[in-house]
């Protein structure tokens, strides 16, 4: 890389933990927080390795970094960390895209700059309705499925009253976190199994679908958990086993999901795919 390109780099790193530092609140869940960090490396990683043009000279693509600049200054301005990251994510891509090697597809690199758009905390900075949303959703499951197994069930909102036992299913239990972590590796294992098929974006609302598949598991174990009276709804270690198990439930989901489209070549929506590449 030139002086220019390796100053560029140092700008969006210094840049990137802007992002992260002006929003304190992710630090009361830093365990949970840290984790979807990971997409930076994956990102480097997946590309390598990144060979960049030699001879002719580089010029930055000013269009397409004032647009980044504005959509930054737009996010500040709204509070919106979503927005600055989006606004990192193209930059990088315009500085990146016409510096690496003639025959390197732009289409896959596209692919990879998910990773580390999903890599700032923005989910649970700014979708806390998302949130709302997966707790009252895995809680209503919780009641049904308690109701069904003749267990004494009472919910209200986010309340429940299982077995006369008091759980409320907290913030903590919103799973934005690890709907996060669960876009990262799930990009990841989608951009392995299907990076060369036009049909890796159909792929990713998946991801958000079992994200809450994978919340509503958690959920249902500390139900079971409190509901046997073996272990109190706050106890670290049930909440540790719950969600390492949605995580590889997740995960083990999306693998077998997009294994099957790597072997047979299709997707539920192919046609309808085909049809817009078309």
């Amino acid at each position: 890389m030139r002086a220019s390109d390796f100053s560029f780099v140092v700008f969006l790193a210094l840049l990137g933990v802007h992002i992260w530092l002006r929003d304190p609140g992710w630090q009361t869940r830093a365990p949970d927080t840290w984790p979807i960090l990971a997409g930076i490396p994956l990102f480097i990683w997946l590309g390598w390795p990144w060979t960049f043009a030699e001879a002719k000279p580089r010029t930055f693509p000013t269009r397409a970094l004032i647009v980044a600049g504005v959509l930054y200054l737009v996010g500040l301005l709204s509070n919106l960390t979503m927005l600055l990251a989006l606004a990192w994510t193209l930059g990088l891509r315009a500085w990146l895209i016409p510096r690496t090697v003639a025959g390197r597809d732009a289409r896959h690199t596209t692919k990879l700059l998910l990773l580390p758009f999903f890599s700032f905390p923005w989910l649970s900075a700014d979708l806390n309705s998302v949130g709302w949303a997966f707790r009252l959703s895995g809680a209503a499951v919780v009641e049904n499925l308690f109701s069904a197994l003749q267990y004494d069930v009472v919910r209200e909102g986010t309340f429940l009253w299982v077995q006369g036992k008091l759980m409320s299913i907290e913030a903590a239990c919103s799973g934005l976190n690890g709907l996060q972590s669960i876009l990262i590796a799930g990009t990841t294992l989608a951009y392995l199994k299907l990076g060369a098929s036009p049909y890796f974006w159909w792929n990713i609302p998946l991801l958000v679908a079992a994200a809450w598949l994978a919340n509503t598991f958690r959920i249902v174990i500390l139900a079971f958990g409190v509901a046997g009276g073996a272990l109190d709804a706050q106890n670290d270690f049930l909440h540790g086993v719950a969600g390492w198990a949605s995580l590889c439930l997740a995960f083990g989901l999306c693998w077998l999901a997009f294994a099957l489209q790597e072997a047979r070549g299709r997707t539920p929506w192919t046609e309808l795919a085909r049809q817009q590449d078309g």
